[in-house]
């Protein structure tokens, strides 16, 4: 009987997501403006001068040192996700329609969900 009453609470402990966990998630894009000299940012204003275009099907990498990291891959609106990221200082990185590798830091805290804007150079050649 005392097996049966302690069994519920040991499948809600289960259920929990750890209390420290916390996410990132953010859009993919190449901007023309990326090619006038600006740096590609992680963190790029979201008022960018110049046309944007999501970059579909892109891996993103999140890592907390260089044999320790995450992937996603974009969907067709550029947009990515990771879930249950312990908090810490990373390095978010990714190829731009350029080839150019295009990387930054970013910190994820506890118990929250972070928004980012990964905006890299263009195909187009600069002008």
């Amino acid at each position: 009987m005392a097996l049966w009453l302690a069994l519920p609470a040991f499948v809600m402990a289960l259920a929990m997501k750890p209390g420290y966990a916390g996410g990132l998630f953010g859009d993919l894009v190449a901007s023309e403006a990326a090619n006038t000299g600006d740096d590609a940012s992680p963190r790029a204003p979201r008022s960018r001068a110049g046309r944007e275009r999501a970059l579909a099907d892109q891996l993103i990498s999140l890592c907390s040192e260089p044999d320790s990291c995450m992937q996603a891959v974009t969907n067709d609106s550029g947009y990515f996700q990771f879930d249950d990221v312990p908090p810490g200082s990373y390095t978010l990185e990714t190829l731009g329609p350029d080839g150019s590798v295009v990387s930054g830091s970013v910190d994820v805290d506890a118990d929250s969900m972070q928004g980012v804007k990964i905006v890299t150079p263009s195909a187009a050649p600069k002008r």
